[in-house]
């Protein structure tokens, strides 16, 4: 998962300054002997500088990687008969946090039309973000890098649905995963796994894993 410093790397000088500026952080730092200061222009100080203050959060960096889009009533067509039902029921207006899975599912595939040419290091991050921008168009509510269990954060949630992207895992990564499903299976109803660029054995590997420990039923595997 990205830290704070790799999210800030990302960003260029301008959008550096902006963020900054929106947090009231100077950019300036001590001269000769502390007696004077002095602005800083060089993008690794100005980097340091946002490190140490408590204001910077992954959450504010992200905003500025990619902007959320304007909130927008999910069409009601796109609502299942299911949840319909429901409300009619209940005799309230059922909330957009209940999406439904085959509605996420299906972006997620009519995303592989839409996948852009990612060259350079830090693929899967980029990846991810190109995943998560497309989603929140249609499901604005999505949330990106959420703590869920001790020290595990996953990709994103939507609903009651998360979202776990990889990049060509190594083994080492796989059996990660498989761990970090069965924490957010505690918090979470379904789990959506997205590999980019992997092969099929790896995918079908991990597929077979899934049902052996009885996950299947819950989690999705979409290979990209």
């Amino acid at each position: 998962m990205s830290t704070k410093e790799d999210l800030l790397l990302d960003l260029t000088i301008k959008e550096l300054r902006q963020l900054a500026k929106e947090n009231r952080i100077k950019l300036v730092k001590d001269g000769w002997l502390g007696i004077s200061t002095y602005s800083v222009s060089k993008k690794e100080e100005i980097i340091d500088i946002l490190l140490e203050s408590p204001r910077i959060t992954k959450k504010k960096i992200l905003a500025i990687i990619e902007p959320p889009p304007k909130p927008r009533r999910v069409p009601e067509d796109k609502v299942s008969k299911k949840v319909k039902r429901g409300r009619e029921i209940a005799g309230k207006v059922i909330s957009v946090e209940k999406v439904q899975l085959t509605q996420v599912l299906k972006e997620v595939k009519n995303f592989k039309a839409h996948v852009p040419s990612i060259r350079g290091k830090r693929k899967e991050k980029q990846y991810t973000l190109a995943l998560t921008g497309y989603l929140a168009h249609s499901f604005p509510q999505i949330e990106m890098e959420q703590p869920l269990g001790k020290g595990n954060r996953i990709d994103a949630i939507i609903g009651n649905i998360g979202i776990e992207a990889k990049y060509r895992p190594d083994q080492n990564e796989i059996n990660r995963l498989y761990g970090q499903i069965d924490t957010y299976l505690q918090f979470l109803e379904d789990i959506i796994v997205i590999f980019f660029d992997s092969d099929s054995s790896t995918v079908n590997d991990f597929k077979k894993k899934l049902k052996r420990g009885g996950y299947s039923e819950k989690v999705s595997v979409v290979n990209i």
